[in-house]
């Protein structure tokens, strides 16, 4: 969905979200205010005519246009955080900040399983003065690594034990 269309299928989502949900929230959609309960689950991605996500090596390659960079960081603004896995952290250095409207960052939470992130210190999530410092979460055998929790800490990051799914890989249904 792109334009207008998309913009319905937020407001649509968000009114059904007002009905069900336990925490009222606010944001302006297209001049309009409009109100919805937390919490707010949203799944975005860009993908080629191909289904791909990047390109054959790996490296990133720019799939949205003007409109839906504008509705991305409007969706941004009204979420509290945004989830994203260290491979994105590693590959396109995301500030996950909200620059194309107004509103607030959200809280940037990254899922790094061994805290590989720790050998990067200089991305923008720990680095650069307009991003959120990001909340890191990992399993209990990263953890024990106090050279990269205390590197990651220093940085401004917190570092979050999880448990371990069935996969070896942080838990996400707890």
């Amino acid at each position: 969905a792109t334009g207008a269309s998309a913009w319905r299928a937020v407001t649509e989502r968000m009114e059904r979200l007002k009905r069900t949900g336990r925490r009222r929230m606010r944001i302006t959609v297209d001049g309009a205010e409009v109100e919805f309960t937390a919490p707010l689950v949203t799944l975005t991605y860009a993908q080629s005519l191909d289904g791909s996500i990047a390109a054959a090596d790996g490296s990133a390659v720019l799939l949205s246009g003007k409109e839906s960079m504008h509705m991305t960081h409007t969706l941004r603004a009204a979420h509290d955080a945004i989830l994203v896995g260290v491979g994105t952290v590693r590959n396109d250095d995301p500030s996950l900040t909200v620059r194309l409207c107004a509103g607030s960052n959200p809280q940037p939470v990254v899922l790094d399983s061994r805290l590989s992130i720790a050998a990067s210190l200089d991305i923008k999530l720990l680095s650069s003065d307009s991003c959120e410092r990001p909340w890191i979460m990992c399993l209990p055998m990263a953890h024990r690594n106090t050279t990269a929790v205390r590197g990651l800490e220093d940085a401004g990051a917190t570092v979050v034990t999880c448990s371990a799914g069935a996969d070896g890989r942080v838990a996400l249904e707890r």
